[in-house]
């Protein structure tokens, strides 16, 4: 994922899609669908995906062990 990590976007229904870049492809890799127009879980989902990468893959300076 040289291009950035993947990353949620809104589309036309108001539901979130995985989406990025792989190599020279543009890819869509889930979409979180709203049960209702009250539905949060797409928004909760992405926060905690990205939360996440970013422990994961983020580089050891930028993130201290232990820390919340």
């Amino acid at each position: 994922m040289e291009g950035g990590w993947p990353a949620f976007k809104p589309d036309k229904e108001g539901n979130q899609l995985l989406c990025g870049i792989y190599g020279t492809r543009f890819v869509e890799y889930l979409t979180v669908r709203r049960f209702d127009e009250l539905d949060r879980t797409p928004e909760v989902i992405a926060a905690h995906l990205q939360d996440a990468m970013r422990q994961l893959w983020s580089e050891p300076n930028n993130f201290r062990a232990g820390a919340p």
